[in-house]
C-alpha cells in the first residue's frame, strides 16, 4: 500500500511542480519526518512512510522542469504566442490523411518574425487542407 502514497506523491509532485517554482533546498523538507524516528519510535513505520511520500512529492516538483526541452530563440517553442509567424523546414512523416484535411509532422529550420530570418529546430504538428497532396520530405 504504500508504493501506492509514493507514486500518489510523485504525481502530485509533478503536478505542483508544474504551478510552482521550487528551489533545491525544499528537498531538505522531505528529511523531517526522518528526524523524527528517534523520538517518536512507536510511529515508525507512518514517520517512514510520511517521509518516503514528502521526499518524493518535493522531488517530483524539481523533476518537472528538468523534463521541459529548453525555450531559447533557438528553439520552435519559444515562439509560441508570438502572432503570425512564417516557418521554413521539411515534411518529417508521412502526412496523416483525414476526411477534410491533412496533419504534418513538420521539422522546422528556418522561422521569419518581423521580417527577420532566424535558425531554428523543432517538430510542429500542422493542419493543412487536403489538396495539395504533400509528401515526406517535401520542403515547404
Amino acid at each position: 500500500m504504500w508504493l501506492l502514497y509514493v507514486s500518489c506523491a510523485w504525481v502530485a509532485g509533478i503536478f505542483l511542480g508544474s504551478k510552482f517554482g521550487l528551489p533545491l533546498f525544499a528537498l531538505a523538507f522531505g528529511l523531517i519526518p526522518f528526524a523524527l524516528i528517534p523520538f517518536l519510535p512507536n510511529s515508525r513505520k507512518t514517520l517512514i512512510v510520511a517521509g518516503l511520500c514528502l521526499f518524493t512529492l518535493l522531488g517530483g516538483g524539481l523533476h518537472f522542469p528538468s523534463s521541459l526541452p529548453p525555450a531559447d530563440e533557438h528553439s520552435l517553442c519559444f515562439y509560441n504566442d508570438q502572432g503570425i509567424v512564417e516557418i521554413q523546414g521539411m515534411v518529417a512523416e508521412e502526412p496523416d490523411i483525414r476526411d477534410r484535411y491533412c496533419l504534418l509532422t513538420f521539422s522546422a529550420s528556418e522561422i521569419t518574425v518581423n521580417d527577420e530570418k532566424e535558425e531554428v529546430s523543432g517538430t510542429a504538428l500542422i493542419r493543412v487542407p487536403r489538396y495539395p497532396t504533400y509528401h515526406y520530405g517535401d520542403v515547404l
